[in-house]
């Protein structure tokens, strides 16, 4: 894979978890045990680590940190991803695991990355007010900097 195609994925990968809330309230679904939470995306720089044979290869690593707006445009959070690459050339593809500090405690996501604008997260956990949660969650890319990501919680 080249260099540019690793940027664009890179990219792509950061673009999913650098998220700005349009909401940092659960909205409550069809039942008490449910909540959508929804956010606005915004992207930041990510780090790619180059192990082993130089450039892309299997193995290496995407890291990213980005904060979490409110609607208002308060930061509301932060999130922590990181990101092995498990096919370079075929998607290229990698193996994500994010967790995202929101107001009240922390959810934990995983997720396969490829090029694709639309990704779905697995809820595989939380803390405080999202001890029990699970669920999932979609992010779509808008491809300018700007996406949007949803939670749908079951607890």
């Amino acid at each position: 894979m080249k260099r540019p195609v690793l940027i664009a994925f890179a990219v792509s990968t950061t673009v999913g978890l650098m998220v700005a809330a349009a909401g940092s309230t659960p909205a409550a679904a069809t039942d008490s045990s449910r909540a959508t939470l929804q956010f606005r995306v915004q992207f930041s720089p990510f780090f790619f680590l180059d192990l082993g044979t130089p450039g892309p290869s299997m193995g290496d690593q995407i890291i990213s940190h980005d904060l979490l707006f409110d609607a208002a445009g308060r930061q509301v959070g932060h999130d922590g991803v990181a990101c092995t690459i498990t096919d370079p050339d075929g998607g290229p593809e990698a193996q994500c695991t994010a967790t995202f500090a929101l107001p009240g405690g922390q959810l934990t996501t995983q997720f396969l990355n490829a090029p694709p604008p639309v990704k779905h997260f697995a809820v595989t956990g939380g803390t405080g007010a999202y001890r029990k949660a699970r669920g999932d969650a979609v992010l779509v890319e808008n491809g300018d900097g700007t996406g949007s990501l949803t939670f749908s919680l079951i607890s």
